[in-house]
């Protein structure tokens, strides 16, 4: 007997920012989602509903899950060029790890949203749009990888991380299953907003 396929759920365009200052428990000035015990909520209704009706589910966000285009510059250093001390440092891997390390700090109740679908035995894969370009770098996803397995650790342990660890994915530009769907983001067919050469992983 075939085994029963997986429902898609997609998600897109959430835009987080720095999320919520764990100092001083206000949100950043340029964050605009405000929704993370929404979205955990979620998160557990489409798994409560996969379990109720004996199916698998696959967490497609399509791009701009993450905005690194709206990000407060850091602070310069002394060895700051004008264009950084204006803008914020170059978006390079190392650069950009550290700016999904602070939304991710700021976004708790996001990676709890993650994590309860990766230990429900659900599949999450992530997909770069043109806010979020930064996705095709390794070090970034490492950085995604670490923070969403950081909670499944703080709250059932090693050996549930590791459990958990293959059900998270990444796709450098699209997602598909052949004969069923395709997903892209979609910037591509937008003058404005398309890459040249969007699997040149940067």
């Amino acid at each position: 007997m075939a085994e029963p396929i997986h429902d898609i759920v997609v998600v897109s365009d959430l835009h987080l920012g720095r999320g919520k200052n764990p100092r001083s428990g206000r949100y950043h000035r340029r964050e605009t989602f405000f929704y993370d015990d929404d979205f955990c909520q979620f998160c557990q209704h489409v798994c409560s509903d996969a379990t109720e009706r004996g199916r698998k589910l696959k967490l497609v966000f399509n791009g701009d899950a993450f905005d690194f285009l709206r990000i407060e510059p850091e602070e310069a250093s002394p060895t700051s060029t004008l264009r950084e001390r204006r803008y914020g440092p170059v978006m390079d891997a190392p650069a950009s790890a550290r700016v999904l390390h602070d939304i991710l700090r700021g976004h708790p109740l996001f990676l709890d949203g993650i994590a309860h679908v990766l230990q429900a035995g659900h599949d999450v894969v992530f997909l770069p749009g043109n806010h979020d370009l930064e996705l095709q770098w390794e070090a970034v996803r490492a950085e995604l990888t670490d923070a969403c397995l950081a909670r499944i650790r703080l709250g059932a342990g090693d050996a549930a991380a590791k459990e958990c660890a293959p059900r998270l994915g990444f796709a450098p530009w699209f997602y598909h299953e052949a004969g069923r769907v395709w997903i892209e983001h979609g910037c591509q067919y937008d003058p404005e907003n398309a890459y040249q050469f969007p699997l040149r992983s940067l």
